[in-house]
């Protein structure tokens, strides 16, 4: 019996653009590993919540509960110190403790924009992009 994979939750803010999400998942990804190197076999759970205030929130519940996580806040305008994502530690303890806390946020999801969408088309197409 193969033991259960290690789970890592992160958390983006669905208010921004796509491509800052994606860079700031890399960062608290990155930011919340306390020792390296992790299993191969991670799960990540990607989640969105609606804004910096639900992020913050969240953020204290699990310092409340006490599970190690990273918030990242990028420093540099115009975002100026807002809180943009967070990730746990990736953890095969307490999963279930946390699937609790982030039940009820929905999936990140990249694909409701079409524009992003018609121009990755696009490009991957050579520019042949039926809007």
């Amino acid at each position: 019996m193969n033991p259960k994979p290690p789970v890592q939750y992160v958390l983006v803010r669905a208010d921004l653009p796509i491509v800052i999400q994606l860079v700031q998942v890399g960062h608290a990804c990155g930011e919340a590993i306390q020792v390296a190197p992790i299993s191969r076999e991670t799960h990540i759970r990607l989640l969105h919540v609606a804004d910096e205030a639900e992020l913050r929130a969240h953020s204290s519940k699990l310092a409340a509960k006490g599970f190690h996580h990273a918030l990242v806040c990028e420093p540099d305008a115009p975002y100026n110190g807002q809180a943009m994502a967070l990730a746990t530690e990736p953890s095969i303890e307490r999963i279930s403790a946390l699937g609790k806390l982030f039940y009820h946020l929905l999936p990140a999801s990249f694909l409701s924009d079409r524009k992003f969408y018609c121009d990755f088309e696009c490009a991957e197409m050579d520019g042949a992009c039926s809007k």
